[in-house]
């Protein structure tokens, strides 16, 4: 084999040892996401455009610590002199001159922090924002549970109804049974198909919303798995829980961290009213001339020192005015939020409350109840005790019933996603035990 082969497959082999994973990644990165609320929890963190963009916002706040929190640049002067200035010494012809402002004591160390700060307020505003697209996902992936459980309800109730319409046709023909029976299946059925028009609907809107949050394709088919059965709600009052709730939540946080950086500005506003140090050191460049017996030399050296003097008092006192309204400004928004924290857990405490008392009633003992009465239903029109109408409002009612536990099922879990918001947590049961 030529040298020219051997150096050409040694090529092909590295390129394949370089690409294959690659594109193994983009394959994976192109497969739809599964229908599991921890997958899509976890891809909406890890890929919302709005939550990365709000993430490196963060790092561009960090890196203005370096441009304020540095000394300012020094200031060099050139001065020639056309007609030159004659002295004992030579005439001189030209200034050179560097100098340093020296901002006041503590002054860099006030930026320093007030850019950190503001930095680590927008890492909290981050998080926050993060929590709200979870939720947010949470929600609509929810929709797509509820929407999936009850095309099951409704797909078994279609086949019963399929059943009972063969056993009406069959009744009618022999002249057992009436047309009016067979036209309230039929209708039944229509209104069936409107529901699934309108979760249809549902499902696409939702669907659609979750693909936008996680910046991935997710999947159609299957059925969604929240992993929330069963989970133990917090044994702690509602008093607990806000305590617990401004100790997690990244807003309170955020806001603890905003009035620190209110107090530093005002700090740093008081520093513009004291002068700032200068210091220059000049160099006189002299012709060469006849010197005096005993002098240095032709040329000059100078060290000076200057002060800045703040003389613009308004635009001193209109800086220290904003940082202070700044301050009062953060505190209402402390005030605000404590209120919303309360009211929020309240609010969802008591509908996790309420709602999952209406699925145990409905789990355990309407339907149960509605299933007997069903089959006694049907039992009596088996032997012609009972006409065929009573067995049809038997099953709807059971039918109807089995959609109200969907839907209070679903409230249940829209409600225990609201208290994981509110408490600012990713999980109650990792969190509170």
């Amino acid at each position: 084999m030529s040298l020219f082969l051997r150096t050409l497959r040694g090529l092909l082999l590295l390129w394949t040892l370089l690409a294959v994973p690659r594109l193994a990644a983009q394959d994976r990165a192109a497969e739809p996401l599964p229908l599991d609320l921890a997958t899509i929890q976890a891809a909406v963190r890890a890929g919302n455009p709005a939550l990365e963009a709000s993430r490196l916002e963060v790092d561009a706040l960090r890196a203005r610590r370096d441009q304020v929190a540095t000394m300012p640049d020094p200031r060099v002067m050139v001065t020639y002199l056309p007609a030159p200035i004659y002295t004992a010494v030579g005439a001189q012809r030209s200034q050179w001159r560097i100098e340093q402002a020296v901002p006041y004591a503590g002054t860099l160390g006030l930026r320093s922090d007030v850019a950190m700060l503001s930095a680590d307020v927008a890492r909290h505003e981050a998080e926050a924002y993060g929590l709200d697209l979870v939720l947010e996902a949470t929600k609509a992936f929810l929709t797509l549970d509820r929407v999936a459980r009850m095309r099951g309800v409704i797909a078994a109730f279609r086949d019963r109804l399929t059943d009972f319409e063969a056993a009406a046709a069959s009744q009618y023909e022999v002249g057992a049974g009436s047309q009016q029976a067979i036209l309230k299946l039929q209708l039944e059925r229509n209104s069936l198909d409107q529901r699934e028009l309108v979760l249809e609907r549902e499902w696409r809107t939702a669907h659609a919303l979750l693909e936008r949050l996680t910046n991935r394709s997710v999947a159609t088919e299957g059925q969604p798995v929240s992993g929330y059965d069963g989970v133990a709600l917090p044994g702690l009052p509602v008093d607990s829980l806000e305590t617990l709730a401004r100790r997690l939540r990244p807003e309170v946080q955020a806001l603890d961290l905003a009035e620190a950086r209110a107090e530093a500005q005002v700090a740093l506003a008081r520093k513009a009213a004291l002068p700032e140090l200068g210091v220059n050191v000049t160099y006189f460049d002299l012709a060469p001339a006849n010197r005096p017996p005993g002098a240095p030399g032709r040329d000059a050296l100078a060290l000076g020192v200057s002060l800045s003097v703040p003389l613009h008092r308004d635009r001193v006192r209109a800086q220290e005015t904003e940082a202070r309204l700044r301050g009062d400004q953060v505190r209402a928004r402390q005030e605000a939020l404590a209120s919303a924290i309360s009211t929020q857990l309240t609010d969802a405490w008591h509908q996790v409350r309420l709602e999952s008392e209406q699925v145990a009633l409905l789990r355990d003992a309407l339907i149960p109840r509605a299933e007997t009465t069903r089959q006694a239903a049907l039992s009596a029109y088996a032997t012609g005790a009972a006409p065929f109408l009573d067995l049809l409002d038997a099953e709807r009612m059971l039918f109807s019933l089995d959609l109200a536990l969907e839907e209070a099922r679903y409230r249940y879990l829209n409600a225990h996603a609201a208290l994981e918001r509110a408490l600012g947590v990713s999980s109650l049961n990792d969190t509170i035990r």
